[in-house]
């Protein structure tokens, strides 16, 4: 254990990292529903913008599960 005595900051960081997990599967899912490919222009204008926020998460998901695997039990 590489964290005595930042107990909370561990919980908190675990909390975080669960937190963009879920996000991030909701991002996926919309991308799925609503992909740039799609006939219905509001759908594909939905679609190309949720495909932009869903790169940009990924450097934040990518970013909070190196900081929860810093930790060591």
């Amino acid at each position: 254990m590489n964290y005595t005595g930042n107990e909370e900051l561990r919980a908190d960081v675990a909390a975080l990292a669960a937190a963009f997990f879920e996000l991030r599967q909701q991002m996926r899912g919309l991308e799925a529903r609503y992909f740039y490919g799609c006939s219905d222009l509001t759908a594909r204008l939905a679609g190309q913008i949720i495909s932009q926020m869903n790169e940009q998460l990924l450097v934040l998901y990518k970013q909070a599960n190196e900081m929860e695997h810093a930790f060591k039990d």
